[in-house]
């Protein structure tokens, strides 16, 4: 059994800003007196640099020069024949150094000399890389293309982006089979240009790794054949599973959830080793929210929580060796600004390290080295002084005193993220410099909450409108009629960082109905001042997450209302059309007829688009999804000056099919009022018992109450956002009742008409019968 772990961190270098899966660790050389192990990593300046820890120092093997273009993927080679569980269960890794640069694939030997290069036939970067032998897979967009000798052999082209790829011996051990992590939630398994069957995950799946084979986690499964392949994922919503191939079909074993999924964040990275040599595998995860976590994983038992550890940015590569010390494995991370990390199992006596001071035995020797550290680094900075003072003098003479003339660049690694469970999306905006600050501008209407105080202060710039309007006043955004000011913003804010940090995140409550965009200016801490404008479209069915294909039995007993589209457009249309109201569509359509399928965050009701030349048709239990389509599908077919008819066949029984589903979450919610009143008391009745430092005795109390009492601060931080959640509810039942209204010809019905009146005094001494005759059909 696996035992907790402690890391002492370790900053040994910075390099450029890195992509995902960037660095690597070269094997152990044959010379058994040189056991520390090189770091190879690429940067945004397209360097390829390799890096070894001598007599604690580190120093530069090799450094290749930039070649303008990011590096997007490092692997090494990988020769058939031979296993090694140090390396993370892939096959025997050789000492070669593959690299991904634009639409390039280079080798190098582990001196740093270019004995390969090729240039594919691919129209988009590269993204990831597999090499065995003379064979190299390469994935760039939606296009995975198998060379051998240089030569291309297959290919496959998927519905969606492919994030991450891997071989493995699935069909036969003679040929390698190809395994693809896709943007549309997807592991695809094809064998040469044919699918072999693919699985549907509960996220997009980024990264993809193989599980190792140690003596202490043999499988006992005794469904388990000796030809299973399992291979471990991560998906971008935080969630790390393995899945189990055979030549015939795919099984999911077991699964770790993203356990705070509000604060976590996705996974950008894995490896997978026996970092204490216990015959166990630990399971290396690091995620973009700056974590990095150890697992230990027992087949018995499953995966088991033993470290987790907070960088501070995210983590785009993770990998594992023996880099500053010589008897302890060590995780070795990199960052997105480019730092390079070790993770030691144990504070090593390093002049490089920021961890915990170093034992007595290890103290002379370690002052020794401290002073010759900081001589190397005032030499270093006064190196740098000069070149700076060189630069601002190089840079007066062209600018003149006036504003820059140089445009800095200033890249930043951003995301906007739905947050299903909270009908919410989390931006995370991150630069290799420390931020300063972010104005955000919409002219949709949005809500900023819960931004990190700690780390900024936001501050809402109140808005002038630009003529009197009418804000209704109901229950939550959805029955508010946006604010906007001359210009048309409906928000404008500003976040301060209070601290030097290069990652933030702000959480971005919307509405759905509402189409405009989100802009993100995004401004570093450095001179000469620059700004870099990141955009957001901010889409009329926002709340809705893409789902996998649905089959007709997951359809069915479902009350489907069904718009139907026709008319002299074609497939690309109507796929442009979809991709501006729905998120989460691919780039382009790839074939004749395209099926996607969403759920909606707030209703959990399914739409199903189905779509080809003339024709489109959605289905939905929830009229006013379909309702929202029709209205923007038809403003953009008109402006697109197609000829085209729609119509809307309602089902009856969808209205109170909808309200059903919305009934518990709404139950839940009110039921947090009355469990805050209990806790008041029952914290009273602990305190009486026992007081706050000692164990009470609340043995008399009910499972319930003990239960409410172990979940406090649960229950306080569900019933802080109990409001907002109310209102969402509330504001959906409000618009729903609104469309349904009008789609019995009722145009003008509106928030001010006396049935939409009724119904919000229904909501506030909220009965489901009371709801469901109002929306009955007046006789």
């Amino acid at each position: 059994m696996q035992q907790e772990m402690h890391f002492a961190r370790n900053d040994l270098i910075q390099v450029g800003r890195q992509a995902r899966k960037t660095l690597r660790v070269l094997p152990e050389s044959g010379d058994h007196k040189a056991r520390l192990q090189k770091v190879v990593v690429g940067d945004d300046r397209g360097v390829v640099s390799c890096f070894g820890v001598n007599k604690h120092q580190v120093s530069t093997a090799f450094s290749t020069p930039a070649h303008g273009k990011q590096i997007s993927s490092v692997q090494l080679g990988a020769a058939h024949k031979g296993t090694s569980t140090g390396s993370g269960g892939s096959s025997k890794l050789g000492d070669k150094v593959f690299v991904a640069c634009g639409q390039s694939i280079s080798g190098l030997t582990r001196k740093g000399k270019e004995f390969f290069s090729m240039d594919t036939n691919m129209s988009q970067t590269i993204t990831a890389i597999y090499v065995e032998d003379v064979d190299i897979w390469a994935a760039a967009d939606h296009l995975m293309t198998h060379y051998s000798d240089g030569a291309d052999k297959h290919f496959y082209m998927c519905t969606d982006r492919i994030n991450d790829l891997l071989c493995e011996r699935i069909l036969s051990e003679s040929f390698n089979d190809t395994v693809l992590a896709c943007q549309d939630r997807c592991v695809r398994f094809v064998s040469g240009s044919e699918l072999l069957y693919e699985t549907a995950l509960d996220g997009p799946p980024m990264v993809l790794d193989k599980m190792p084979k140690l003596p202490a986690t043999a499988r006992t499964d005794p469904a388990a054949r000796p030809r299973d392949k399992q291979i471990v994922y991560g998906t971008g919503n935080g969630l790390v599973g393995l899945l189990t191939a055979s030549n015939m079909e795919v099984r999911k074993e077991w699964l770790v959830p993203n356990e705070a999924a509000a604060q976590q964040g996705g996974v950008n990275c894995l490896a997978l080793c026996d970092l204490a040599d216990s015959g166990y595998v630990d399971l290396l995860v690091g995620r973009d929210d700056g974590s990095v976590e150890v697992y230990g994983v027992d087949d018995r038992e499953g995966p088991r929580l033993m470290c987790r550890k907070q960088l501070g940015e995210s983590v785009q590569s993770i990998d594992h060796g023996f880099v500053t010390q010589p008897d302890k494995r060590e995780i070795v991370l990199g960052t997105y600004s480019g730092k390079l990390i070790a993770l030691s199992q144990r504070p090593v006596p390093t002049a490089f390290s920021t961890a915990e001071a170093p034992s007595d035995a290890h103290r002379e020797a370690d002052a020794e080295l401290n002073a010759q550290r900081i001589s190397n680094l005032t030499s270093e900075l006064g190196v740098l002084a000069e070149q700076v003072e060189q630069r601002k003098q190089q840079y007066a003479q062209l600018s003149h005193d006036l504003v820059a003339v140089v445009p800095a660049q200033v890249k930043v690694n951003d995301k906007l993220l739905l947050r299903p469970e909270q009908h919410a999306y989390t931006l995370s905006i991150e630069t290799a410099e420390p931020l300063e600050m972010l104005l955000l501008q919409s002219d949709c209407p949005l809500e900023i909450d819960d931004v990190d105080t700690s780390l900024s202060l936001t501050t809402l710039t109140p808005l002038t409108p630009s003529a009197p309007m009418s804000v209704a006043s109901g229950h939550g955004p959805g029955n508010r009629a946006p604010v906007r000011d001359k210009d048309g913003n409906a928000v404008l804010a500003t976040c301060r960082l209070l601290a030097p940090s290069n990652r933030v995140e702000i959480k971005l409550m919307c509405q759905e109905g509402q189409r405009g965009t989100l802009n993100v200016f995004v401004m570093p801490s450095t001179l000469p001042k620059a700004c870099q404008l990141v955009s957001y479209a901010v889409k009329p069915l926002s709340l809705h997450q893409r789902l996998p294909s649905l089959s007709e039995a997951d359809v069915a007993g479902r009350p489907m209302n069904s718009l139907t589209l026709t008319g002299s457009f074609t497939v690309v249309d109507v796929h442009a059309w979809l991709s501006a109201c729905l998120p989460d569509m691919p780039d382009r359509v790839q074939t004749d007829e395209a099926t996607f399928c969403f759920e909606s965050s707030i209703s959990r009701c399914l739409l199903v688009c189905q779509y080809s030349d003339g024709q489109c048709v959605c289905r939905s239990e929830s009229l006013l999804t379909l309702s929202t389509l029709k209205e923007f599908i038809s403003k953009q077919a008109t402006d697109a000056g197609s000829k085209y008819n729609v119509s809307i066949a309602v089902n009856k029984e969808s209205v109170n099919y909808v309200l059903d589903l919305l009934h518990p979450q709404l139950e839940r919610q009110l039921e947090l009022s009355r469990k805050m009143k209990l806790l008041e008391a029952l914290k009273e009745l602990k305190q009486h018992n026992g007081g706050q430092d000692s164990q009470p005795d609340l043995a008399f109390l009910s499972s319930d109450y003990a239960d409410m009492l172990a979940n406090a601060d649960q229950i306080a931080a569900d019933y802080k956002m109990q409001p907002r959640q109310i209102g969402f509810y509330y504001g959906f039942i409000v618009d729903l009742y609104i469309a349904v209204q009008r789609n019995r010809g009722d145009i003008s019905c509106s928030l001010d008409s006396p049935g939409v009146v009724e119904l919000r005094k229904a909501l506030d001494n909220y009965s489901i019968d009371l709801v469901k005759a109002l929306f009955a059909p007046r006789q």
